[in-house]
Parts: structure tokens; C-alpha cells; sequence
């Protein structure tokens, strides 16, 4: 009984370090989305600065329109980059989740090996100190019939 479950909570070990590994994983990925999130808001920050400091360099009406088509292309690629970090972000609670419950069914199996082990190792005393009890039933009788 306490190899399988021995085998069973070395199977719960295994299963909650592969999802530690995924988890680590779509946290690196989620920071990766955020760290292009971030790019494009910034970039799109100084396109806007530049549309609106309306500078002598951009006098040419041809490169404003440019300029604010490229803006609004940045904007949809905002709008789909968050997108993407929300997803991202949900793939990470839901890998957030998945751990705590493994990590709790490992625990619930680490304390039922420990109480296992116990119960045994008190079983076991018990079985000496009977034993230990008769061989010295057995000798004290021996020492009465010698007498």
C-alpha cells in the first residue's frame, strides 16, 4: 500500500513541477506581449507628439496625412496588442489556478504518506514492545520454574 501511494505522490511531484514549467513559461510569454504592448504605445506616443507640435519640417500636407495613417495603423496595432496581452494574461490564471490545485492535491498527499508512515512506525513499535513483552514473560517464567 504505501509503494503505490508512494508512486502516486511522486506522480502528483512530477505533474506540479511540469506545470511550475508552464507556468514559468506563459509568465515569460505575458512579459514578452507587455514589453510589445509597451513599444507601440511609446512609438505611437511620439507620432501623436509630432502631429500635434505641427514642426516646420512637416509643412507638406502629403506627410501629415502619412503620418496620421501610420498613426491610426498604430492604434489598431494597439488595440490588438492588448488584445493579445488579456488572452496571454488569462492563459496565465488559468495556469495560476491549475497549480494551486495541484500543489494542494500533492500536499493532501504528502500528508497521508506522513500519517501512513507514522501509523506504520507505531504499528512496527507496538509489534517490538509485545514481543519485547513476551520474551520476558517467557524468561520470567523460567526463572519461577527454576526455583
Amino acid at each position: 500500500m504505501t509503494r503505490s501511494l508512494e508512486s502516486l505522490l511522486n506522480l502528483k511531484r512530477w505533474r506540479e513541477d511540469e506545470v511550475k514549467s508552464l507556468f514559468a513559461l506563459l509568465l515569460k510569454e505575458l512579459a514578452i506581449e507587455e514589453e510589445k504592448l509597451e513599444a507601440l504605445e511609446a512609438h505611437h506616443g511620439l507620432i501623436a507628439q509630432k502631429l500635434c507640435e505641427g514642426s516646420d519640417e512637416m509643412v507638406d500636407i502629403d506627410d501629415i496625412r502619412r503620418l496620421q495613417q501610420y498613426s491610426e495603423q498604430l492604434v489598431m496595432q494597439i488595440r490588438h496588442q492588448r488584445a493579445a496581452v488579456e488572452a496571454q494574461d488569462r492563459k496565465v490564471e488559468d495556469a495560476r489556478a491549475l497549480l494551486m490545485e495541484v500543489s494542494k492535491e500533492r500536499k493532501t498527499y504528502e500528508r497521508l504518506d506522513e500519517k501512513m508512515r507514522l501509523a506504520f512506525e507505531h504499528e512496527e513499535q507496538r509489534k517490538e514492545q509485545t514481543n519485547a513483552d513476551e520474551r520476558a514473560s517467557i524468561q520470567h517464567g523460567r526463572h519461577r520454574g527454576a526455583d
